[in-house]
C-alpha cells in the first residue's frame, strides 16, 4: 500500500508499507490536513433501472447516500451495473457512506418505480 502526503514544503511524499512489515516507514510530520473546499448535494429519483446518483463531480472525502424515509421500497447502492441482488441494501431512511473520487461512480436501483435518494458529498 502507498499513501501520498504533502510535506511541510508542499512536496508530495509517498509512504509505502507491506503487510509482512518488512518495509521501513520513514517518519513524517503532518503539518495540516486540508479539508475539501466544496460541498455537493442533490436528490435523485430511482427506479427499476440502475442510475448514477449524480452527475460527474470530483470529490475528495466521499459521499453519503440516504434512502428517502418516505420511500415505499428499498434502494440498492453500488458500482455501475448494480442490481437488487448485488448492491448495498438501504431501507427507507437508511444511509451508507461510500469513499469514492467521483459522485457519478455510485449507482442506485430499486425494485419499484419512483423511489428517491439524496446525497451529500465533499
Amino acid at each position: 500500500m502507498a499513501i501520498d502526503i504533502l510535506d511541510g514544503n508542499g512536496a508530495a511524499q509517498t509512504i509505502k508499507s507491506r503487510t509482512d512489515g518488512s518495509d521501513q516507514v520513514p517518519a513524517h510530520d503532518i503539518d495540516q490536513i486540508v479539508m475539501p473546499s466544496a460541498l455537493y448535494s442533490a436528490q435523485t429519483t430511482v427506479g427499476t433501472s440502475a442510475v448514477a446518483i449524480g452527475s460527474s463531480q470530483a470529490i475528495k472525502a466521499g459521499v453519503t447516500v440516504t434512502a428517502d424515509p418516505d420511500n415505499t421500497n428499498d434502494i440498492w447502492v453500488g458500482p455501475t451495473g448494480v442490481t437488487t441482488g448485488t448492491g448495498k441494501r438501504l431501507r427507507p431512511g437508511q444511509s451508507v457512506f461510500v469513499q469514492v473520487a467521483n459522485i457519478a461512480t455510485v449507482f442506485a436501483i430499486s425494485d419499484a418505480a419512483a423511489q428517491a435518494i439524496d446525497y451529500i458529498a465533499s
